[in-house]
């Protein structure tokens, strides 16, 4: 069985590329064009993992990711986001995301960040980790 990814992007060109990139690496992707439609998807179908964007409209990312975890998703979620403020990614590491990344991504970090291992996930989450604890 595939894992399932659900995508949430509104942007048409990222959402059209992730899909078939994510697809060419053998993962079974839905794409949704908002939070508000991503979240009703999520409540109604199996998921294993979540990559949303920071910036949507109806609901955005950080909505998103909260409803998700409210409702106890157990899959791993990523951020990929353009430029993302410090904040925001704080209010994401409380959360409890598996990875922030910023867009554009290569395929290569993309795979990375989604495998089991996600080095480049971990070692940003520690360091944005370090940045939470600094700034209380």
């Amino acid at each position: 069985m595939k894992t399932r990814i659900l995508h949430a992007e509104d942007d048409a060109t990222v959402r059209g590329f992730l899909a078939q990139a994510l697809g060419r690496f053998g993962y079974e992707v839905v794409s949704d064009a908002d939070g508000e439609a991503a979240l009703l998807r999520a409540k109604n179908e199996p998921f294993d993992i979540v990559i949303t964007d920071h910036q949507m409209p109806r609901k955005d990312g950080f909505a998103l990711v909260a409803a998700l975890r409210a409702a106890r998703f157990e899959g791993r979620i990523f951020v990929l986001a353009g430029a993302l403020p410090a904040e925001a990614r704080s209010q994401y590491l409380r959360l409890e995301v598996n990875g922030i990344a910023a867009k554009p991504i290569s395929l290569a970090a993309l795979r990375a960040l989604l495998s089991d291992q996600t080095p480049e996930s971990k070692v940003e989450t520690v360091a944005f980790q370090s940045l939470l604890e600094a700034t209380g």
